[in-house]
């Protein structure tokens, strides 16, 4: 099947190689909204920059240039009563037609131009305060992304990838294990694959994995909430990563393939049936690694397969209302053969053969209904499901008494059943609206015991969150805007516990091209289902948010913020080994550290205390040239200590240059160049005590977060080649990942081979080639 898929796709290829020449173009086109109520709006004027052309929105919000050069463009969209919009970054390919779903948001105050950014996949129409926008457009263009919206993430300001292997962010210096994730206003499940990418321990990661499961081709904008969330997001300390799926074209059929190190992606989308308004979207991939394991290739010792499937339909209605249904699923499997010969063995790894499997899936439904002319109704219900099993086979008998049963053997299912519902009011000036929601959370996590003994049973869990919530929008005069909410969160795990958690924003605009901003919020989170260590039926950890903030649009394109902002943790459960060392959940990173017989005295909880300072200046894409750079600098915090992810600073810088050549009427060619520099403060591990892990045969920490790592440093690169002929568009791309090779130490174990403790390393220089073809 594989290979006749591809014979084909080579033959479409050919034929579409020999089309009538004709000079590339394509199509923009869209809708214009309000961002409230989700009305069409009617007479919306949408020009482009530097032409004198312009267009119209019809009696339902559609606008449409035919025949445009493929190129990059800018959009300039005026209402009356709305604030302007200037959208820069507009990708326009031969491949494929840019369809936007532009909102307007009503706007009393006299201020300059808002500028945003887009691509073909989602457009994004506000920055409001702590919140990093990823166009897929920037995931296709970034250096050394995967394609994936959490690894962009970390090219803007508080956003550091705790180990490059993987996905997981500490976000302003907290764990990944206390972010979350969104999808199209569901909350769901960790949507990576291998989850234990990047662990010490190999065992799974709550948020974290090494590539993401929904594919670029689906994404439509990502926003990751970094601080003071909206008023909708609840269990959730560090960060919100809320992505959305686009639509897929509702008037002609469109056609993506992609083959590169990562996989081979096979994407398809368009309308149910011709002159209809209904659309699906698509796309499978296989790993490249997989695919060429079998056909024969050996790869060594270790092997990495996997795949996925997701697909987004969209059922419109006449009179705006929405019916959209989604899914996707993932199956990855990751096996280390180690070595029985042991004059052959250079670690402890080639002790044990080790397998590790894991199966993610989601899948949702959601409804958008305008109400009258002024309100909206959203209801939305999902699953998820994560089910992953590890076991490592000791190759020498006298380890199999020795290492923990839990150690050699884990296996558990994490299932997530929700349902989301608001409903949204305009007032009368259209400045004001009011939106009344709740969401209600399930999780149920159950764990195989099949292969431990008898004696031991581990704990799981199933609790529910119930989260009611208000908020209320408006302006005051034409300067200060604000924003008012009030959520209600209730937990039901072994106890119950409910809080009123409070949520405000203020912007005050200084001038035209500059914004004060101020925000505060209070949240909650349940510990990670996936702690062995501490009760995860304790009171979750609770945090005050508080951010200052400041924006100025120094030039049309050029922007510069900064952020300062204090998070004061509670309720943080603390226990003690028997030694007297004290360990909080906090301490507990990917549920890698192995603990001898820890106690608790009562109930007792400690606090804990982010705060930082993010410095940021963007360019956006405008003259075939962007960059963007920023510092942060950070204290984490936890019983008056130095939490794992204080690290003190980063530092980024991420640009990129374009050059097009018109070799003839119908052949455009496009090259680009982009890189990204990062340099982080090392984060901190634990003392390892070398005694009683030779003793145990695995690793045993005396102490938490009382070692500094080597500074964090790594450069990648990316070059790329786009040609446009009509019909269709190609891009072939060299990405290299960390360029100059530096050895970042990742951590620190105790190998049981050598018998003393060792470093283990983060990825070295990788290069990446990958083909994409669009039609």
């Amino acid at each position: 099947m594989i290979m006749r898929a591809l014979i084909i796709t080579m033959g479409l290829m050919g034929w579409l190689v020999s089309a009538n020449a004709q000079q590339p173009t394509q199509t923009i086109r869209g809708k214009v909204l309000d961002a409230v109520n989700q009305q069409a709006l009617v007479g919306a004027t949408i020009e482009l920059s530097g032409e004198e052309v312009g267009e119209t929105t019809d009696e339902e919000g559609h606008f449409r240039w035919e025949n445009l050069p493929v190129g990059r463009y800018e959009l300039i969209i005026r209402h009356l009563g709305y604030q302007d919009l200037i959208i820069t970054e507009v990708l326009l390919e031969s491949g494929k037609e840019a369809v936007l779903n532009i909102e307007m948001q009503p706007q009393a105050a006299t201020i300059e131009t808002v500028e945003v950014t887009t691509s073909r996949r989602g457009q994004e129409v506000s920055h409001p305060l702590s919140v990093k926008t990823m166009t897929v457009e920037q995931v296709l263009r970034f250096p050394a992304t995967y394609y994936d919206p959490a690894r962009v993430a970390t090219s803007y300001a508080g956003v550091l990838n705790n180990n490059d292997q993987s996905n997981g962010l500490s976000i302003r210096g907290h764990s990944p294990d206390f972010m979350s994730w969104q999808l199209d206003g569901l909350a769901i499940l960790n949507p990576n694959h291998t989850p234990n990418a990047g662990t010490l321990s190999d065992q799974a990661a709550l948020n974290s994995g090494g590539v993401n499961i929904l594919s670029a081709q689906l994404l439509s904008t990502t926003r990751l909430y970094t601080g003071a969330f909206p008023t909708q997001y609840g269990n959730a300390l560090s960060g919100v990563m809320d992505m959305s799926l686009r639509h897929g074209n509702n008037e002609q059929h469109e056609f993506a393939a992609q083959a590169g190190l990562i996989g081979l992606d096979v994407a398809a989308e368009g309308p149910f049936k011709k002159g209809g308004r209904s659309s699906f979207l698509a796309n499978y991939r296989y790993s490249t690694v997989g695919l060429l394991t079998q056909m024969g290739v050996d790869f060594g010792e270790e092997s990495i397969n996997f795949q996925d499937l997701s697909f987004n339909l969209v059922f419109p209605g006449r009179k705006g209302q929405q019916l959209t249904i989604y899914g996707f699923g993932g199956l990855s499997v990751n096996e280390f053969e180690g070595k029985t010969d042991p004059a052959e063995r250079e670690s402890d790894r080639d002790l044990f053969n080790v397998d590790f499997e894991s199966a993610t899936g989601s899948a949702g439904i959601t409804w958008k209904q305008p109400v009258g002319q002024s309100g909206l109704f959203y209801a939305g219900a999902g699953a998820s499901v994560v089910d992953q099993q590890r076991e490592q086979i000791p190759l020498e008998d006298s380890l199999k008494a020795t290492i923990p049963a839990t150690i050699l053997w884990d296996a558990n299912t994490l299932s997530l059943y929700t349902a989301h519902t608001y409903y949204r009011q305009q007032l009368a000036n259209k400045n004001s609206h009011v939106t009344v929601g709740a969401q209600v959370k399930n999780y149920d996590f159950t764990r195989d015991e099949s292969k431990l003994p008898a004696e031991i049973t581990l704990p799981t869990i199933d609790f529910m969150v119930l989260q009611p919530y208000l908020n209320w929008t408006s302006t005051i005069g034409e300067k200060l805007s604000y924003q008012l909410g009030l959520q209600y969160s209730y937990y039901d795990i072994e106890s119950t516990y409910s809080y009123l958690e409070p949520r405000a924003s203020l912007a005050y605009q200084l001038s035209e091209k500059q914004k004060l901003s101020l925000a505060y919020g209070m949240h909650s989170q349940a510990l990670s289902p996936y702690n062995t260590i501490f009760n995860t039926a304790s009171e979750p950890i609770r945090a005050h948010h508080m951010v200052l903030g400041y924006q100025q649009r120094i030039k049309p394109g050029l922007e510069f913020s900064a952020e300062a902002y204090y998070h004061h943790l509670f309720n943080i459960p603390i226990g003690y080994q028997l030694d007297g060392v004290p360990v909080t959940a906090l301490d507990i990173v990917n549920n890698y550290q192995e603990l001898n017989q820890l106690y608790f005295e009562g109930n007792e909880t400690v606090t804990g205390a982010n705060y930082g300072l993010e410095l940021s200046l963007q360019q956006y894409f405008a003259q075939n040239f962007y960059y963007i750079a920023n510092a942060t600098f950070y204290t984490a915090t936890v019983d008056e200590r130095a939490t794992a992810y204080d690290g003190q600073y980063i530092a980024n810088v991420t640009l990129g240059k374009e050059w097009q050549k018109f070799k003839s009427d119908d052949k455009v060619k496009t090259w680009g160049a982009n890189l990204k520099m990062v340099y982080a403060g090392g984060l901190k591990e634990g003392a390892i005590n070398t005694e009683i892990s030779q003793l145990a045969n695995y690793t045993i920490y005396s102490s938490f977060a009382t070692e500094q790592l080597p500074d964090f440093f790594r450069t990648d690169v990316r070059v790329y080649l786009k040609r446009s002929r009509p019909n269709y568009s190609t891009t072939i791309a060299l990405d290299i990942q960390n360029l100059t090779n530096q050895e970042n130490i990742g951590y620190h174990y105790y190998d049981i081979l050598k018998q003393e403790v060792s470093e283990r390393y983060q990825i070295s220089l990788v290069p990446i080639l990958t083909y994409r073809l669009e039609f």
